[in-house]
This record gives structure tokens, sequence and C-alpha cells, in this order.
């Protein structure tokens, strides 16, 4: 519904914008009335300007909502144009008749269509995935643990390693498959391993203190299918099922530490 919205909003500004741009005047304005009137409506060059922005606007919308790569622009503009051309207040309960399709079913559609690309989203991440990790598996150094998390030692440190309460001090680069880094340490960075995703904590209790390594890391022990998204905007910043590559340096390993509880003071 939310998209509904917004195509509403859009197409109702482009009418406002149309209307109040016509060669039409009140009934009875004089001449006077006409040239303040023309003083104040919007030059061609300012509705050009303004009908660009919009088509930025909305153009931006289509993008995060994932429609980029599979939006048909001649059903799109023929679908905007119809609504420009429609009559009556779009306010009123019959003003959507004029499409033929109730409204309720425009959001239904939509949602249907959403949900669809969704989870083509998760089974095309999945099949890049396993094909990844079978290539991989295979390659010099790396190694497969249990879990199904892969990892390759480049230095292996002391022997100082962190267990899963420890704190780790490190520095790292996260990418996916494709090569794209979604996140990066500029200095050394500190994790507790108990507030981090399971292949990361688990890689991080692989490599000692003053060591590095890559783990490749199952969207299953990253993000899942859920994938992780940026909590301003809502708009994913990985995607579900996306695997995670880290590159991972650690500096230092911080034992938790355990805080005895004091016995009470005896009366």
């Amino acid at each position: 519904m939310k998209a509904l919205k917004f195509i509403l909003i859009a197409s109702a500004a482009l009418v406002v914008f149309a209307c109040g741009n016509s060669n039409k005047y009140p009934a009875g304005a004089t001449a006077d009335q006409k040239a303040q009137i023309d003083s104040v409506t919007p030059t061609k060059a300012e509705i050009d300007s303004v009908s660009f922005l919009l088509g930025i606007n909305y153009g931006a919308f289509l993008v995060q909502q994932g429609f980029k790569e599979d939006v048909n622009m001649s059903q799109l503009i023929a679908g905007i144009k119809d609504f420009l051309a429609a009559e009556g207040d779009m306010n009123d309960e019959g003003f959507t008749e004029q499409f033929k399709i109730d409204p309720m079913e425009m959001g239904a559609i939509i949602g249907r269509y959403m949900d669809k690309k969704s989870k083509k989203t998760l089974v095309c991440n999945k099949v890049e995935e396993e094909a990844f990790l079978a290539a991989n598996a295979s390659k010099e150094g790396v190694q497969t643990t249990e879990s199904g998390l892969q990892y390759k030692i480049v230095e292996p440190g002391n022997d100082v390693r962190a267990a899963a309460a420890d704190t780790v001090f490190l520095t790292y680069k996260g990418s996916l498959i494709d090569g794209k880094v979604f996140d990066e340490s500029a200095d050394t960075t500190s994790f507790p391993l108990a507030n981090v995703v399971p292949g990361f904590r688990e890689g991080l209790q692989l490599v000692g203190e003053g060591g590095s390594a890559i783990l490749y890391i199952p969207a299953e022990l990253g993000y899942g299918e859920r994938g992780q998204r940026n909590p301003y905007t809502g708009q994913y910043t990985i995607e579900g099922n996306k695997m995670l590559i880290f590159e991972v340096n650690v500096v230092k390993v911080v034992p938790k530490v355990e805080v005895e509880e004091e016995e009470p003071a005896k009366k």
C-alpha cells in the first residue's frame, strides 16, 4: 500500500502543476486581476524544471523499491497519463472506477509482486552462495568447519585465541561475492564476540593474536534470510541470503572478566 500511496501523491502533484498553470482565468477577472495572476504563475521553464525534479523523485522511489531493472516504462507512463486524464476529485469514492480496478486490489497486486521479487532474490542469492562455496572449498588453504563456515588462515598469530565470550580488537573488511565492500574498519576496533553473527564469532576464535584470516560466512551463519537494513531508510544494505566474506586481522584478545558476587555481610 505504500507504493500505491506514493503513486497517488506523485500524480496529484503533477495535477496541481498542470491545473495551476492553465491559461484560463476565473470568471469575471479584470485586466488588472489577470495581470496579477500572470505575475504569480510559474513560467514554462519553471514547469519544466519541476517536472524534471518530480521525475527524479519518482525515479528514486522506483530504485528504492527494487523496480530499477524490471519496470516497464511505457506502462508506467501510460498509468500516469491515465491518472492525469481522469475526471473528478481523487478523494471521491467513485474516482478509481475510471481505472477499471478496485483500489484495494491495486495494493494486493503490488504486494504479491513485491513478495515474489523478494523470494526470487533469496533463491538467486542462495544459488550463488552454494556455487561459490563448492568451488572455494577445493582452493589451497581453505578449510571448512562442521557448521559450514569456510576460512583460510593467512597468518596464524600466537597461541592466544578468543573464546566465545571474549572481546576481540581487530581491523577488518567485509565484502560480498561480487567484491562490493559493505563495511570496513578505518582503525582498530573491538567487538564482544557474543554480539556478532555466528560465522564471525566462530571464525575469530580460529585466529591467534597478531594473526589474520579470510572468513567465508554462509548466509545462515550471517544475516540469514532477513538480511540487514539501514535503520533510518529501511533499505537493504545486505540482501537476504547473501554470503559474507571478511578479511580480519586480530590485534588483541581481551578475556571476559568474571565478576564474583560478594557474600552478604553477616549481621
